[in-house]
């Protein structure tokens, strides 16, 4: 089974993210509920473009409420391309962060990344023996973070701040440190 994603929130803050409900609008670029489609909260023209997936049931047991990806061998073939640009150049400071959950822990995934220069983003990478969460940081390459879980709802943020040269990623509230 593959890797089901419950919402992305995409905020021009450092504060971080916010707890589920909340809305804060001034600071909000995009909100992705991820309910078995891409559309976005407020913003038709923001609506993401799905390949490979389907609706799922959300950590509160709310069938349809999540979205899983396909999956095809040992990989994660399914995404979703989001019409936002998240580069160091558009937004300096951003704050992105989401529930994951991993039905499996042997495959490779990249559920979130800034286009092809991977510049900003969540993946997966084999470390130490297991699969690892891991944030790209730009030229100075991952963060690892702790191991995937498997078939556990898991809370990401990850918070960059280009002008600082900082970026963290926050796994369940455990702090990983760029620069």
């Amino acid at each position: 089974n593959p890797i089901t994603l419950l919402s992305i929130w995409l905020m021009t803050w450092l504060a971080g993210c916010f707890a589920y409900g909340q809305n804060p609008e001034q600071h909000l670029v995009a909100g992705y509920k991820l309910n078995g489609n891409a559309k976005e909260i407020s913003h038709a023209a923001l609506k993401g473009k799905p390949n490979g997936i389907k609706p799922a049931t959300d950590r509160f047991g709310q069938a349809g409420q999540a979205t899983q990806f396909t999956e095809a061998g040992y990989a994660i073939r399914g995404y979703i391309t989001l019409p936002v640009q998240i580069s160091p150049e558009k937004l300096p400071q951003i704050s992105i962060c989401f529930w994951i959950k991993a039905n499996e822990t042997y495959q490779k995934a990249s559920p979130l990344r800034s286009g092809n220069d991977k510049a900003r983003g969540i993946s997966t990478t084999y470390s130490n023996g297991t699969q690892r969460w891991a944030a790209s940081a730009g030229k100075d390459g991952v963060i690892e973070g702790p191991a995937v879980l498997k078939d556990q709802w898991t809370f990401i943020a990850i918070v960059y701040d280009h002008p600082n040269q900082q970026a963290r990623l926050i796994v369940n509230n455990e702090v990983f440190a760029g620069r």
